[in-house]
């Protein structure tokens, strides 16, 4: 998985996006507490040691 966060500026507000490895999935967070809540779901349902 790739995670690319754009920090907030005076023009800009924060925005981050998720993208899988293969850049085939995308998922879009428009603040950290969203992107932290996604995370936190993800690690429960994957099965230990299969996140990198």
């Amino acid at each position: 998985m790739r995670l690319r966060i754009r920090p907030e500026t005076a023009e800009q507000p924060w925005h981050a996006t998720l993208e899988d490895r293969e850049g085939s999935g995308r998922v879009e967070f428009d603040s950290p507490l969203e992107l932290a809540r996604h995370l936190a779901q993800v690690g429960r349902l994957e099965p230990r040691g299969k996140l990198r």
